[in-house]
């Protein structure tokens, strides 16, 4: 098998329904055939192990199972660097759902701008029922709400030193460009 263009990674703690859920959502919204999913276990108590196994086997795309015992979303995210063999490189949080043209927006930015070596993109709420009055004031439309990770700062596509992004969806280009930022996640 050749290696994946893309590899999606996420790290998980003890959160059995939130990353059968998220791996679902990417197994059946994703848009492109040549990708792999790397679930990271960063030292669960739960079923989670047996679940992603269970998964990997009944999937028609590559959905691969790895420990990692030292806790902390950084070190399960550099886990994840490690284990990807795609040559682009993409985090999300194990409690997220995706839109069907996600992946393919990132891997058409990544080609057209070949200097690009990080992305970010919008990171909406999906409400399991509807938000008390006082959060949606206190939230006051704002572009950028980091105490659940949601922002949607601009509208268009850019480019530029000055971009910040959330790590909820993170990408990395190739393994060299990959090593040399690691540090910042």
């Amino acid at each position: 098998m050749s290696d994946p263009l893309l590899t999606i990674g996420m790290a998980v703690y003890d959160d059995f329904h939130g990353v059968f859920f998220t791996v679902q959502s990417l197994r059946m919204h994703h848009d492109l055939s040549d990708c792999e999913i790397v679930v990271v276990d960063n030292g669960s108590t739960d079923d989670t192990a047996e679940l992603i196994r269970q998964i990997g086997r009944s999937s028609d795309k590559s959905v691969r199972y790895v420990y990692e015992s030292r806790l902390g979303l950084h070190h399960a995210r550099h886990a994840g660097v490690r284990a990807a063999r795609g040559n682009l490189l993409v985090f999300t949080d194990d409690d997220a759902t995706f839109d069907r043209k996600w992946l393919q927006a990132y891997a058409n930015a990544f080609h057209s701008y070949p200097e690009m070596v990080a992305a970010g993109g919008p990171v909406r709420p999906i409400w399991e029922k509807p938000p008390a009055e006082w959060l949606l004031k206190y939230m006051d439309g704002s572009k950028s709400f980091p105490v659940f990770s949601l922002m949607e700062p601009h509208q268009e596509f850019r480019i530029g030193r000055d971009n910040v992004f959330f790590g909820v969806v993170t990408c990395l280009l190739d393994k060299t460009k990959r090593l040399l930022i690691q540090d910042y996640f």
